[in-house]
């Protein structure tokens, strides 16, 4: 009888853990400068049913180059909530 529970209980968590699944990708704007900083929300962009590293890749797909000039840069970054 245990080890039926102990089988059941392992399934149950491996089922869990493969579930698909909604996530929210935000994406910010960002500039980092020699005398300023700021961050600017951009947007965010729901991805739905996707297991978790489908939707990080997903997300990170959206992220922008980085532009540098001497000691600026500026960019878009994007990331799963």
């Amino acid at each position: 009888m245990k080890k039926i529970i102990f089988t059941a209980g392992i399934l149950s968590i491996l089922i869990l853990m493969s579930c698909k699944k909604n996530y929210t990708c935000v994406c910010t704007d960002f500039y980092n400068g020699a005398d300023t900083t700021w961050t600017k929300l951009r947007g965010e962009r729901d991805i739905e049913t996707r297991k978790e590293k489908d939707a990080v890749a997903e997300c990170d797909e959206l992220d922008g180059d980085t532009q540098v000039y001497l000691t600026e840069s500026y960019g878009l970054n994007c990331e799963l909530k």
